[in-house]
């Protein structure tokens, strides 16, 4: 698992980096048909992805 991104690093929506505990996980996304893009950040570890 990465849990870092370089700046030569491409980075697209449902592209992840979690944690080194595996507790978090962070990542860009569009929901819908948005043409906006969010940053999210969910706890890695329950299965409904809860944002934090």
């Amino acid at each position: 698992m990465v849990d870092t991104i370089s700046t030569n690093q491409v980075f697209r929506d449902g592209d992840t980096i979690v944690s080194d505990d595996n507790m978090f996980e962070i990542g860009f996304f569009s929901p819908g048909k948005s043409m906006n893009r969010y940053l999210g950040i969910l706890y890695k570890k329950i299965s409904t992805g809860t944002v934090v």
